[in-house]
């Protein structure tokens, strides 16, 4: 009986054992169950801390010291202030990041690398800008109102393939004297709806480089005013590699000015009269440069507000030839798809433009015209033409008081030409002493034009300068018949003194180092009288 009860005390002991162990199981258990709920909730909170460090998702957050940061496809980051990413930052974005605040880049120049995601700016008014430019894939502008670039921005990606665009929804994107390279050769690089780009500053700043390269077809810059009217400009690659395509434009006064002054400076709007042909021409210069070789359609918008004082009928396009110092020719073919744009087909030289009225266009067909004294028994006359149109002949004319003259001779013109002419007429029949020279132009119509005039001097001796060659390059030579002294004074078609030169009987003049375009050689003789006043076309 005493060993039943012994027996029956172990097994208990032995379901005590039992329990407490199932017990310390079951405790074991929950314990290593609230450790991996604990450590999964520790990761996920850290994850949630990492997460908003990195991007603040806040009412009115900014993001900084951003570093390493992965935006996957689907994926839409909202920051709702500033993005600012600091030195070391690399953002691999395959989704979308959308910025109500500024965007300021001091991390690196392709802080995106090859992804090709999108940025939204959808503030009211923003700024891009930083040490570095930022390389844009999708760069959309949603907000509605100016987004200014405070440095230079990319847009349509990186590389050969570049695809991406910069879409204008209804914002404005200020230039700001910036530039806007976009990489994408495709014409879908750039679109709008009703957000435009604003270019406007007179010095041909604020600047648009698309690289289209041989991309044929028709890519559009929306390009609007300051006071919002949409003045896009097109440019349509017919053939050939366009390269990179540089444009810019801006408005003017009623009297254009002012005149552009960079890339190429333009010096007037005279019509082939050499009058002001300010009040027939749009208010408004345009600024189309290639580095390539294409030939292209382009077509010029401008606003009702920037139409030509004298009317706004049949304007054409014309490009300043700064060889020539003048307006060449308008092309032929030109149209007007509406009454505020003009289309030029086929253009294969390209510059500053403008537009004017058909009836006067801008070309001053005469380059120059010089009248110098060889000898006491000639005076040679030269002149040149940019173009000419149904020119039929040209009378050289001489005066001795400058306001009654005579026919000295005539010389046939060369009908119509886009080339340059060069003509020569010597005089063997010259006044001596001061006279004066003039040329009139005669079209087969009968209607004429009528030069500058210009004066000669003959003293007594006969002495008389030369300067060749004329367009010269490097050097110009003058020579005078006599060991006479003289002072030759450079200048350019201002009147800014360039430099003064102590003249014998023959003098070299190193020019190499001037801008090519028109300067004016005077030479003055000891007793203070100006001989001869030449035009010099540096090439």
């Amino acid at each position: 009986m005493q060993t039943q009860n012994n027996f029956q005390y172990k097994n208990n002991a032995d379901d005590q054992t039992s329990i407490m162990e199932a017990g310390m199981m079951r405790q074991y258990f929950r314990s290593k169950e609230a450790k991996t709920r604990s450590a999964l909730y520790l990761r996920l909170l850290i994850l949630i801390v990492i997460l908003n460090l990195l991007f603040l998702i806040t009412a009115f957050g900014q993001l900084v010291d951003v570093k390493n940061v992965t935006v996957t496809n689907s994926t839409v980051i909202t920051v709702k202030g500033d993005f600012k990413s600091n030195a070391g930052t690399v953002i691999s974005n395959s989704g979308t990041v959308e910025v109500a605040g500024d965007w300021t880049n001091n991390s690196t120049m392709n802080c995106f690398g090859a992804t090709q995601g999108t940025v939204v700016m959808n503030g009211a008014n923003q700024h891009l800008g930083g040490i570095y430019s930022t390389h844009f894939n999708n760069l959309t502008l949603t907000g509605g109102g100016t987004v200014t670039l405070d440095n230079d921005i990319y847009a349509g990606g990186n590389g050969v393939g570049a695809s991406g665009a910069l879409q204008l929804t209804n914002s404005v994107m200020d230039l700001n004297s910036r530039i806007l390279y976009i990489t994408n050769s495709a014409g879908t690089a750039v679109t709008s709806t009703t957000g435009y780009i604003l270019s406007e500053q007179t010095d041909n700043s604020a600047v648009v480089k698309w690289t289209m390269n041989t991309t044929a077809g028709t890519h559009t810059i929306p390009f609007g005013t300051l006071t919002g009217d949409l003045i896009p400009f097109t440019f349509t690659l017919l053939s050939g590699d366009a390269g990179e395509v540089t444009l810019s434009t801006y408005p003017t006064a009623a009297n254009n000015l002012p005149l552009p002054v960079t890339p190429v400076a333009v010096s007037h709007v005279r019509n082939g009269s050499g009058l002001d042909n300010s009040g027939n021409t749009v208010d408004r210069f345009w600024q189309v440069d290639a580095s390539g070789t294409p030939v292209a359609s382009i077509t010029f918008t401008y606003a009702s507000a920037e139409n030509a004082s004298n009317g706004n009928t049949n304007m054409i396009a014309q490009r300043w030839n700064p060889l020539n110092d003048g307006w060449d020719l308008p092309l032929n073919g030109q149209i007007n798809p509406t009454s505020q744009s003009t289309t030029v087909t086929n253009v294969n030289n390209f510059g500053a433009w403008t537009l004017s009225q058909q009836s006067s266009p801008l070309p001053v067909e005469l380059l120059f015209f010089n009248a110098s004294a060889i000898s006491a028994n000639e005076v040679k006359c030269t002149w040149s033409t940019a173009s000419e149109k149904d020119n039929d002949f040209y009378t050289v004319e001489r005066s001795k008081d400058g306001y009654h003259f005579e026919e000295a001779g005539i010389v046939d013109g060369n009908g119509t030409t886009n080339d340059m002419s060069e003509y020569t007429f010597s005089d063997m029949h010259p006044y001596s002493g001061v006279s004066y020279y003039r040329l009139k132009q005669t079209d087969f119509n009968g209607d004429y034009t009528n030069s500058k005039v210009v004066a000669v001097r003959i003293n007594d001796a006969g002495i008389s300068m030369q300067v060749y060659p004329n367009p010269a390059a490097d050097f110009i030579q003058i020579v005078t018949e006599s060991s006479s002294a003289a002072e030759l004074t450079l200048t350019d078609p201002a009147g800014k003194i360039i430099r003064k030169i102590h003249h014998d009987q023959f003098t070299t003049i190193d020019i190499s180092d001037l801008a090519t375009g028109i300067y004016f050689l005077v030479a003055v003789s000891e007793d203070g009288k100006v001989n001869n006043t030449f035009r010099i076309k540096k090439i």
